[in-house]
């Protein structure tokens, strides 16, 4: 695992994060695991554009599947694990920025839905 990717150690985000993989792969049908996406999405990637619409894809097929814990799930996506690390760095109100995220993917979210 590359030493890069955020760990998870409680049972329950290792299965959240293995949910968020699974919507992942359909999305994306030929990734091997979560943390060579991120690595290859986040740490060495030039921005966080394509991480974020991979977070806003599988928050609308959670959303869309009608996930009653899909903001749990998307804890685990690539931005907010990302932010989650630079914490103790660079973000002081990191506890703001996690719901402000979570809606607006709420928000882009219910427009995808709304033209399907």
């Amino acid at each position: 695992m590359p030493a890069s990717c955020p760990q998870t150690i409680d049972l329950n985000g290792i299965d959240l994060r293995s949910r968020y993989f699974q919507v992942l792969k359909t999305v994306l049908r030929s990734v091997s695991s979560y943390e060579y996406v991120y690595e290859d999405l986040v740490i060495k990637s030039a921005n966080l554009l394509i991480a974020q619409s991979l977070d806003l894809l599988v928050y609308y097929h959670l959303n869309k599947l009608n996930e009653s814990d899909l903001n749990q799930v998307l804890e685990q996506g690539f931005i907010l694990q990302a932010l989650g690390t630079m914490v103790n760095k660079s973000i002081e109100n990191f506890k703001d920025l996690k719901p402000m995220y979570l809606n607006l993917l709420d928000y882009f979210s219910a427009e995808m839905l709304a033209l399907d």
